[in-house]
């Protein structure tokens, strides 16, 4: 078996090894996770200690937590191909789970290629602002994922903050050109000067995705996932 059809088979979503691309690699990753994988490396559900007797009938949550570290480990293994990263997860392990704790081994990847330096901080500010929805096909969620991810970075590594007039602005103006009516719906709001949240526009934003799937007879769960550079 090939390793792009391990890849494929394991829902695993490789990295460049370049580290501008580390943000948009990380959604993307997680984007294939199950929840109780992204509980397990973001510490929400705790994985049992490696040498913890577990019952099948009454443990079957924890089973699940151990079985998600497991394959989480095993997903980044796969998709990271450079020496000093792979090593990184490989010697990735804690008290509790010596032969492989997938939190300490996504947490030490973020820590080793998360942007931190002037460069790196400008480099996300533009991809926050090249960051368009171009095709009506994309599911809008995906897009608004990688947005918040982007503004999450750049706050969280660099105390910068996306003003909400800026990002409610971007939501509006970079729509492909099928999202007119929610355009025109969300300026008018504007000028009549009503209250208007972010989680409000992307509802809106959803609500006209669904129509054009009803319109062009395309089952929603065949959308496309976004990606930067999107046509």
């Amino acid at each position: 078996m090939s390793e792009e059809t391990v890849l494929k088979t394991m829902r695993v979503i490789p990295w460049d090894r370049k580290k501008k691309s580390f943000i948009k690699w990380t959604v993307r990753f997680t984007g294939k996770l199950s929840d109780v994988e992204l509980g397990v490396i973001n510490g929400t559900i705790p994985v049992p200690k490696h040498d913890a007797h577990l019952d099948a009938t009454t443990d079957k949550e924890e089973i699940k937590a151990r079985q998600a570290n497991k394959d989480v480990r095993s997903k980044l293994l796969h998709a990271i191909s450079d020496d000093v990263n792979f090593n990184i997860i490989a010697n990735a392990k804690s008290a509790d789970l010596p032969f492989g704790d997938a939190k300490v081994a996504w947490d030490s990847l973020k820590e080793k290629n998360t942007p931190t330096t002037a460069g790196e901080k400008q480099s996300l500010k533009d991809e926050f602002t090249a960051c368009e929805l171009k095709n009506w096909k994309i599911d809008p969620d995906s897009w608004f994922t990688m947005l918040d991810t982007i503004k999450a970075q750049l706050e969280t590594n660099f105390q910068y903050t996306i003003q909400v007039e800026d990002f409610r602005d971007h939501l509006i103006n970079k729509l492909a050109p099928e999202y007119q009516t929610v355009k025109t719906l969300e300026r008018m709001k504007l000028n009549d000067g009503a209250d208007l949240p972010i989680e409000n526009i992307k509802r809106d934003i959803r609500e006209r995705f669904k129509e054009l799937c009803r319109e062009n007879n395309m089952d929603p769960d065949d959308a496309l996932e976004y990606s930067s550079g999107e046509q």
